[in-house]
């Protein structure tokens, strides 16, 4: 018999039931439905979070005792249907053709992407937000396309690179004037997309022992 659909394969799964409930939850009074869009023919790749990587999430974002169901509230409809959109990528990718070390772009529009490496023997996912989830389960055929299993919710980048550069305080403070003095922060805080290769304050600090030149010097 030929295999289920994405959809149909995650409604049988008993540890994808939370999966199933953000989905129709984000669905329900949406024109965009995504359900039925895993339903669909087609060649789909789904990064779907376990049961346990929802609530993990619940904890994550709302404290200590919080379940996956605390998220499914009206004022995070948009929001949870972004983060799910995130998980699905517009082609068929198996466990062996995953492109190690590059980003990847989901099905979310604009600049969401993520990466995806092999680390002794797991392969891990880095989000957004440099936050990692390990794939727990990979090559789950459907009709239209394939299902790996994740154990933590990936997330899309909610700062540009400005922005992460403050947040990584204060390994990065020296970069961040420097960007500041060259007048490079309006356009490192558009819309990119952009690559920085980031010196950290020691670099900063090893250039200006080779230049013989102070900080405010340089």
């Amino acid at each position: 018999a030929s295999p289920d659909s994405i959809a149909t394969t995650a409604v049988k799964t008993a540890d994808l039931s939370t999966l199933v409930a953000a989905l129709q939850f984000v669905d329900e009074g949406s024109t965009e439905k995504l359900l039925p869009l895993l339903g669909n023919p087609g060649t789909l790749t789904v990064f779907a979070p376990t049961n346990a990587a929802f609530d993990k999430l619940a904890v994550e974002l709302a404290g200590a005792g919080a379940k996956a169901a605390d998220l499914l509230v009206p004022g995070n409809k948009d929001l949870v249907r972004d983060v799910l959109r995130y998980h699905v990528l517009g082609t068929t990718v198996k466990r062996a053709d995953i492109p190690l070390g590059k980003p990847i772009d989901p099905v979310l529009p604009g600049n969401a992407i993520f990466k995806i490496d092999a680390v002794a023997g797991a392969v891990l996912v880095t989000d957004g937000r440099n936050r990692t989830s390990t794939v727990v389960a990979t090559d789950i055929l459907a009709s239209n396309g394939v299902v790996h299993l994740i154990d933590r919710v990936i997330l899309p980048a909610n700062k540009n690179i400005v922005e992460t550069a403050l947040a990584a305080a204060p390994e990065l403070s020296i970069l961040v004037e420097a960007v500041t003095a060259a007048s490079l922060a309006p356009t490192l805080s558009g819309s990119g997309p952009f690559t920085v290769f980031a010196p950290t304050n020691d670099a900063f600090a090893n250039l200006l022992t080779e230049l013989g030149v102070t900080k405010a010097q340089l």
